[in-house]
């Protein structure tokens, strides 16, 4: 409960409930230059929160999150973006910046055909991803818009359509083939 003083107006209603944003066909390029599309990412999210969620307070929030949620978003031609947008193509630049620090086949391991040196087995991205959403600066960065992440979820991960226009998805849906040649 909060009491209005003279002169104080509503700005702008929030939900305190996790909020969830997907995105689909997320194209991106990776360290090599090669297009890559992710068929889909899931975003859990909610307005900080400094305490624990129980029945008899079910939606704790801190004030500071909902001012910083109000105030820092950015403005466009179309208007005051949506606080939930913001948050969701922040997630996406995460991401983004991630895969551009990988190549390819760090990515998508191409198929052994037994020429090719054992090399040591990297951390599939989608560890790579959580880790990196579990970090002091990545968790400060959305803190400053008001956020905290719960979780994310990216689907699999092909090969741009550039690479291959003729490529028949049903064939080959994680474009292995393609990539190895």
């Amino acid at each position: 409960t909060h009491f209005l003083r003279r002169f104080e107006t509503l700005r702008e209603a929030f939900d305190l409930r996790e909020v969830e944003r997907t995105r689909d066909n997320i194209k991106l390029i990776t360290k090599d230059g090669l297009p890559i599309v992710i068929n889909e990412m899931r975003v859990r999210f909610r307005i900080r929160a400094r305490q624990v969620r129980t029945e008899a307070n079910p939606y704790p929030v801190m004030t500071g999150a909902l001012r910083r949620a109000a105030y820092s978003r950015k403005v466009s031609g179309s208007g005051l973006e949506v606080w939930s947008d913001m948050v969701t193509g922040a997630v996406r630049g995460t991401v983004a910046d991630s895969i551009s620090r990988h190549r390819m086949d760090e990515l998508i391991p191409p198929p052994r055909d037994g020429n090719q040196p054992e090399s040591p087995p990297a951390m599939p991205y989608r560890q790579a991803l959580h880790a990196l959403f579990q970090d002091k600066n990545s968790r400060k960065k959305f803190a400053d818009m008001g956020a905290e992440i719960i979780w994310v979820s990216v689907g699999h991960i092909r090969p741009g359509p550039d690479i291959d226009p003729d490529l028949k998805l049903e064939s080959d849906p994680t474009g292995r083939d393609k990539i190895h040649q």
